[in-house]
């Protein structure tokens, strides 16, 4: 693990002030979660995976059948606290808490109380914290696969212009090539937004506040991943093929088809369940436009159509893609 990072919240979501209702100073497994040390951040999220944000926990329906943990997973502080996570600057502790908040998702704990309209509540967290940060986290890590997938086809033509003799001698006795060096970082960025948007779609699913919150706010990453992880399964294959038997076996690229699954779930989901959607996306926008403005139907329908119909797509994502153009 690395060294302890200098801020005292060690991401990029400060956290709340001793002051403030949602941050109980004296609850010890929030200040561990918002510890300044990496480390124990981590070591906090993966106590929680395996306990109030454990696997028994999607398979209840509600708090009430979950019993203490669910009462406590749906904890607005915790739940708070769990979800500024996915920002942190240490990618390692931002999975766990992906790992955490996707079984918290996937159980809809508390997501059928109705809230009073007092600050705070489950609800509230799930559909105005998670949600924004859920996105937040999507459009980073698809910036930062954006950069690694360039470098990674550089590698791809750097690798395969040295000569067999050299890179290649024994399959027992090669140095790595530069894309191996490197993809160990890659298929952590991808098991980091895999979770989130695993987590993701199960808020859309679960949470009916989340699904008319987040709206066409979602749109833009969603449809981004399709074609970056169809273009990393491409260089994973490339790669492999470039090192031949030589190849340690290390290199894959599930992740990257998780991610492209969950990414047509959420999408299914969302258009699914939201015809006001659909009906508010214009038919076309230029491309000029850019930003993370709503899709038009003509470019949604064209990405969707695409990773209906790739043969090097897994069978859950051209299966979600095909519902959310039936949407």
């Amino acid at each position: 693990r690395g060294a302890p990072s200098a801020g005292g919240g060690g991401g990029d979501v400060p956290p709340p002030s001793a002051s403030d209702p949602a941050s109980p100073p004296s609850d010890p497994v929030i200040r561990r979660v918002r510890h300044g040390d990496p480390r124990v951040r981590h070591a906090a999220l993966i106590a929680l995976s395996g306990t109030v944000y454990g696997p028994s926990l999607s398979s209840s329906s509600s708090a009430s059948e979950g019993g203490a943990a669910g009462g406590r997973a749906s904890d607005p502080s915790l739940l708070r606290a769990v979800s500024e996570r996915l920002l942190d600057s240490d990618v390692p502790t931002a999975i766990a808490a992906a790992g955490c908040l996707a079984n918290y998702a996937a159980s809809g704990a508390g997501a059928g109380e109705v809230s009073d309209g007092g600050a705070g509540g489950e609800m509230d967290v799930a559909g105005e914290v998670t949600a924004p940060i859920l996105l937040q986290r999507v459009t980073r890590s698809l910036s930062s696969l954006e950069e690694m997938t360039a470098s990674h086809r550089d590698q791809i033509a750097e690798d395969a212009a040295i000569p067999k003799s050299q890179s290649n001698e024994t399959a027992g006795n090669r140095a790595k090539t530069a894309f191996e060096r490197s993809w160990p970082k890659t298929h952590e960025q991808w098991t980091l937004l895999s979770l989130s948007l695993l987590t993701l779609a199960g808020l859309v699913e679960n949470f009916p506040r989340v699904l008319e919150r987040t709206g066409t706010a979602a749109l833009p990453g969603l449809l981004a991943v399709l074609p970056l992880a169809g273009a990393t399964g491409g260089l994973v294959r490339a790669a492999k093929e470039s090192a031949g038997d030589g190849g340690d076996g290390s290199i894959d690229a599930g992740p990257a088809d998780d991610a492209a699954s969950h990414a047509s779930r959420a999408l299914h989901s969302l258009l699914d369940e939201n015809p006001r959607l659909v009906s508010s996306m214009p038919v076309s926008v230029p491309d000029a436009a850019g930003g993370n403005r709503a899709p038009s139907l003509s470019s949604a329908s064209a990405g969707l159509g695409s990773a209906a119909s790739d043969p090097g797509a897994g069978d859950a994502c051209r299966l979600h893609a095909s519902g959310a153009l039936l949407a």
